[in-house]
């Protein structure tokens, strides 16, 4: 038991280094993206490429703050939200 957690504490810290160097700095990565946004990227993100989604990321959010206003759209102004990332 010991040693499978010393294990996993090394892989642990080897994952932070390794993220450290080569991770992608995303806005939802960033504490202030609240439970809704990381929830709605991570739908975004089953359709399309990271990048690609955190183009439209300010603007998307700007607009939509909570479930209310995704559910509140008309469907002509969420296909133009999506249009530019292909969905």
């Amino acid at each position: 038991m010991r040693g499978q957690k010393v294990r996993i504490t090394r892989l642990r810290s080897s994952l932070f280094d390794w993220y450290a160097v080569h991770g992608r700095d995303l806005p939802w990565r960033h504490d202030r993206a609240n439970t809704f946004e990381r929830i709605c990227i991570e739908v975004l993100l089953q359709r399309t490429r990271a990048e690609t989604v955190a183009k439209v990321y300010p603007a998307f959010f700007g607009r939509f703050r909570f479930w209310a206003d995704i559910a509140g759209a008309d469907v002509e102004e969420l296909e133009e939200r999506f249009k530019p990332i292909g969905l």
